[in-house]
C-alpha cells in the first residue's frame, strides 16, 4: 500500500462492507489504466488448471523430487458437494509432468484439501468425505495404498507422526471459503458450544484425543468482543520440533467479514496454553524456529505489522520490516532462516506483489508484480473466489512456488532462484529500511 491507501485502510478497516465497497470502486476506476499481466525479475513456469493452497505448508517432498498439486475440474464458482479435485504430483527436472493419484470431495479454493507431506516418506495426507462424514486419508505413492484417518486434519507434524484438526463444517458456516460443504453438525449455529473443538491425532495408531471445546477456549481470558458471537478454530501449525503447535481462535457476528482473532499455542496434549500478545487481529503466521513465530497482527499502540513473537513470552515482540512491509500478506521463513517470502493483496491496479525480504539487512526485494483479474474478486459474503499468491519455499532455497491468476486462469507457478544469495538476487524494485 502507498501512504494514502494505508491511511484510508486504517480508517475503514473496522467496517468490512464499506472497505470492500471502496476497494471495488477504486479498483474499477483504475481498471481504465493499462497494466501488464506480468512484470517479473525471474522466469515463471506456469501450470494452468492446478493450484496448491495455503502458504504455511510446502508442496515439495522431503527430497525435492515431487511437487504436490490439486487439479480442478469446475469453472470459476464455489465448489458444490459433488465437485471433485484430483490430487497428484508434478515430477521431472522442472516439475513439468503431472501424475494424478487420487481424488477428494472436501476442498476449497484457498486451502485445497489441506494437502501436505507426511514426514520423510513419499506419503501425503489430505481431507476427504465418505458417506457425508469428513475424514482424512494418507496416500502412499510407492504402494499406491490409502489409509483412512477418522477425522479431518488441519496440520501434520514434520515427522508425520501427529496431526491436529478442528471442525471444518463450522468453519465453512462462519468463514465461508475455508471449510467444506460436507459433514453433519447439529451445533454448527451454536455460538460457543461445548463441542466442535480442537483434537490431536496420533497418525501411527489412529488414536484421537479431544483437547479443547470451543467453550473451553472462549472462557479463557474472555473479553467483551467475544460476547454473543460465533466462535471457531482455524489455522493450526506445528513448531519445528513438533512439541507444540499454534492455532487461531476466531469469532464473528452476523456479518462474517468482521472478524476478531487471537493466536494460541500449546503442547500436543493441550497443556501449557499460551495466548500471544496480539489483540483484535491475527491473519497469517509462520514459525521461524522453535521459539519464534511471525504473524501479521495488531498490537494496540503499535498498529498492524508483521510481528515476531516469542512463544510463552508475553512481553516479547518485534516489528519486522516496519517501513517496508506495510500491508498484510502470507509470510514464511526460508530454510536457512535469513529470508522471508511473502506477498500482498491486489493493489488499486489489481497487482499482487511477490516479495523477498532480507532479514539480516532489512531489504525488501519485489521480484514480481502479477495481475489479479477482476473476475476473481470475491463480491459476496459466501463467495470466496480470489487467488492469493500464498508463496512457499522448497526444501533448500532453490524454488519458490505460488498460485496465481495473472494469465486469466488459476495456475500453480514456480520460480527457480538459481542459488539465492545477496550477490545474485534479481528484483524489479528494492526498498531498504
Amino acid at each position: 500500500m502507498n501512504k494514502i491507501e494505508r491511511l484510508v485502510h486504517n480508517l475503514i478497516k473496522a467496517n468490512p462492507q464499506l472497505k470492500d465497497f471502496i476497494r471495488d470502486t477504486y479498483q474499477s476506476l483504475l481498471d481504465l489504466v493499462p497494466v501488464a499481466n506480468k512484470i517479473s525479475a525471474y522466469d515463471i513456469k506456469i501450470r494452468e488448471g492446478y493450484f496448491f493452497g495455503f502458504h504455511d505448508k510446502t508442496p515439495f517432498s522431503f527430497d525435492n523430487k515431487y511437487l504436490l498439486a490439486n487439479k480442478y475440474h469446475i469453472p470459476l464458482r464455489m465448489p458444490k458437494k459433488s465437485a471433485t479435485l484430483t490430487l497428484g504430483v508434478f515430477e521431472g527436472s522442472e516439475f513439468e509432468k503431472f501424475r494424478p493419484l487420487t481424488k477428494t470431495l472436501a476442498w476449497n479454493w484457498h486451502q485445497g484439501s489441506m494437502l501436505q507431506w507426511c514426514g520423510n516418506e513419499q506419503k501425503f495426507i489430505y481431507n476427504d468425505v465418505k458417506f457425508d462424514k469428513l475424514l482424512s486419508c494418507i496416500y502412499d505413492i510407492e504402494s499406491e495404498s490409502i489409509t483412512d484417518i477418522p477425522e479431518p486434519v488441519g496440520a501434520v507434524s514434520s515427522d508425520g507422526k501427529h496431526a491436529v484438526g478442528y471442525n471444518f463444517t463450522r468453519v465453512e458456516q462462519h468463514m465461508p471459503g475455508y471449510g467444506y460443504n460436507h459433514g453433519i453438525d447439529p451445533k454448527v449455529n451454536h455460538k460457543a458450544p461445548d463441542t466442535n473443538g480442537l483434537y490431536h491425532i496420533n497418525l501411527e495408531t489412529g488414536t484421537i484425543d479431544e483437547l479443547y471445546s470451543i467453550r473451553d477456549i472462549v472462557e479463557i481470558d474472555h473479553n467483551h468482543t467475544m460476547d454473543d458471537k460465533y466462535h471457531y478454530f482455524s489455522h493450526c501449525l506445528f513448531s519445528p520440533s513438533n512439541k507444540r503447535f499454534v492455532f487461531m481462535h476466531r469469532w464473528v457476528g452476523e456479518h462474517k467479514r468482521k472478524r476478531w482473532s487471537r493466536l494460541i499455542s500449546c503442547n500436543l496434549d493441550g497443556s501449557d496454553l499460551f495466548i500471544f500478545p496480539a489483540q483484535e487481529m491475527v491473519s497469517h503466521i509462520g514459525w521461524k524456529n522453535e521459539e519464534h513465530i511471525i504473524a501479521y497482527s495488531h498490537i494496540p499502540g503499535k498498529g498492524d505489522h508483521y510481528f515476531l513473537f516469542k512463544d510463552k513470552d508475553p512481553n516479547f515482540y518485534k516489528i519486522i520490516g516496519e517501513k517496508t512491509l506495510n500491508s498484510d500478506g502470507h509470510p514464511s521463513y526460508s530454510p536457512n532462516k535469513e529470508w522471508i517470502i511473502t506477498d500482498t493483496y491486489p493493489n488499486g491496479l489489481r497487482q499482487q506483489i511477490l516479495i523477498l525480504f532480507d532479514t539480516i539487512y532489512g531489504t525488501r526485494y519485489d521480484i514480481a508484480k502479477l495481475k489479479h483479474h477482476a473476475k476473481f474478486t470475491s463480491k459476496k459474503e459466501k463467495e470466496h473466489l480470489s487467488c492469493d499468491l500464498h508463496p512457499r519455499w522448497d526444501r533448500n532455497n532453490e524454488y519458490i512456488c505460488f498460485d496465481s491468476v495473472y494469465t486469466g486462469k488459476r495456475a500453480l507457478c514456480t520460480i527457480k532462484l538459481d542459488g539465492l544469495s545477496r550477490d545474485n538476487i534479481r528484483a524489479i524494485s528494492t526498498i531498504t529500511e
